[in-house]
């Protein structure tokens, strides 16, 4: 009997104890923010991650009524700034732009000092953005299906580039040469401008490029684009189909942009920022700012941003695999 009391007493204690943390951290969370907010971008300033941060930053700032400051913290190819966030207090004052390169970085099996999935907790999506597949000058081809026969006709005579080992660009081309079902050989560039220059001049077969940047030479005449990665059409690109229409069918590669934030953020704080950048998103001034960056805005619920975070490191992984790519 004495036992049984000792163990209702020390339920009774543990109950009491967890109902007071819970308290506690509910009191903590009604009362934010009462004070300013870092978003980390992890990379250097002017790029188009900090543009986008900053063009939600003051929308945000003024529906919490709290500034909302970007921080630059570059380096590690996102690694230092993503670290540093997951390792913050998780109170919903730090909060890190993320993008596909987080999940890659995953797929791949970089050795990261967090973990990505464990450590941090998606907020919302806030925009993606198609990549444009470009035919390089070397060769006649002005449709999908024409690069697709291109490739089956010149075995071991194909090369397609990308902005680096490992690049989302790379995995793009990756798992169109698979879904061909035709083999090509990868050409990494130190960045875009230099596949590029690579396009035009010829070394270069074909190559899935971030459009902003592109759309110059596209629209001059310099690179041929013959489709967009995305399912649906490119308001940049009205006439160019989408890769799933001409040739693909199911082919969909949309690099995102998003907010995450420490593991262990109390929910209501994650819901109340969440439903505030939702409905920053569907203002048609923010809209057409993130368009200008080449960002279709987005949105939905915490639970659809995890969801696309764990369905990309799943099929960026096989995808890696197969192509046996290794990053150091």
């Amino acid at each position: 009997m004495r036992a049984f009391i000792k163990k209702t007493q020390e339920s009774v204690i543990g109950l009491l104890v967890l109902a007071i943390l819970l308290t506690c951290g509910m009191a903590q969370a009604s009362d934010y923010p009462n004070k300013s907010i870092r978003l980390v971008v992890p990379y250097t300033p002017g790029g188009p991650a900090d543009s986008i941060a900053r063009t939600v930053a003051e929308p945000l700032a003024i529906k919490l009524k709290q500034a909302v400051v970007v921080e630059n913290k570059p380096g590690a190819s996102g690694g230092i700034g993503a670290a540093f966030v997951a390792s913050a207090a998780p109170d919903g004052y730090t909060l890190l732009l993320s993008n596909i390169s987080d999940a890659v970085a995953v797929a791949l099996g970089v050795k990261l000092t967090y973990d990505f999935q464990k450590d941090l907790t998606p907020i919302i999506l806030l925009g993606d953005t198609p990549f444009v597949l470009i035919a390089g000058s070397g060769i006649k081809v002005s449709s999908v299906k024409e690069l697709i026969e291109f490739c089956k006709n010149n075995p071991g005579k194909v090369n397609f580039g990308s902005s680096g080992t490992g690049s989302a660009s790379q995995l793009a081309g990756e798992l169109f040469v698979s879904m061909a079902g035709c083999s090509a050989t990868h050409v990494p560039y130190k960045g875009q401008a230099d596949a590029t220059m690579a396009l035009m001049g010829g070394q270069l077969t074909f190559a899935f490029a971030n459009p902003v940047p592109a759309l110059p030479q596209i629209k001059s005449g310099a690179l041929r684009a013959l489709a967009v990665s995305s399912k649906t059409s490119y308001r940049s690109l009205p006439d160019t189909p989408t890769v799933n229409q001409d040739g693909l069918v199911g082919f969909d590669v949309s690099p995102w942009f998003g907010l995450v934030t420490p593991a262990k953020t109390p929910a209501v704080v994650i819901a109340r920022l969440q439903n505030e950048l939702a409905e920053i998103l569907t203002r048609p001034d923010i809209q057409e700012k993130l368009f200008r960056l080449g960002v279709q805005a987005k949105g939905g619920s915490s639970a659809d941003f995890a969801s696309l975070i764990a369905s990309d490191i799943t099929r960026w992984k096989k995808v890696a695999q197969d192509a046996k790519i290794k990053v150091e």
